[in-house]
């Protein structure tokens, strides 16, 4: 699993084949998925259980159609919002999803080094972020001991971790 993702990375995972969803929605077990581009061979279209007997005889009429010359029916680029109880519906990411970052990828099974990687990556962010939040003095007063020293332990741990990363034969960059 992947947390704090963008529409952007949700998507490219949907691309993929994964599940995604998002930690801002109301019902929990739900998530979303790409439907995976299928054609349906005219000979199945009447066995359908998902389509109209409206939309069936529709589409047998185009297949006898000579000058359509259409044989199957073709699913593509469908997203489906899977509920807690398996009931699927079509979904399409509104305007608050398209702009969230609190997307989750479901699918993301990273080894351990990757998920190092990433757990020092972050860390370092935040050690950064509470590092440069005292030196701006936007800590009150009150909160400067406590968050200088929490700010050495996650250094601390910090280095721990980029040790571990040395360790591991994974190349440092200014970024790890």
């Amino acid at each position: 699993m992947k947390n704090n993702c963008n529409i952007g990375q949700a998507i490219d995972a949907l691309k993929r084949g994964e599940k995604v969803a998002r930690e801002g929605w109301n019902g929990k077990d739900m998530f979303v998925f790409m439907q995976v581009p299928s054609i349906i061979k005219e000979d199945i279209v009447p066995k359908m259980q998902s389509l109209p007997q409206s939309v069936k005889d529709h589409f047998i009429k185009t297949f006898s159609d000579e000058e359509q010359q259409i044989d199957a029916i073709y699913y593509d680029n469908q997203l489906a919002l899977v509920n807690k109880s398996n009931l699927i519906n079509g979904w399409a990411p509104s305007v608050s999803d398209a702009l969230a970052t609190d997307w989750v990828l479901l699918d993301v099974n990273e080894t351990w080094l990757e998920r190092l990687v990433i757990e020092q990556v972050e860390l370092q962010d935040k050690c950064n972020k509470l590092r440069n939040a005292l030196q701006m003095e936007l800590v009150p007063d009150s909160q400067v001991n406590v968050l200088s020293n929490q700010l050495e332990l996650m250094d601390a741990y910090n280095s721990h971790l980029v040790s571990r990363l040395i360790a591991a034969n994974v190349k440092m960059t200014d970024s790890v």
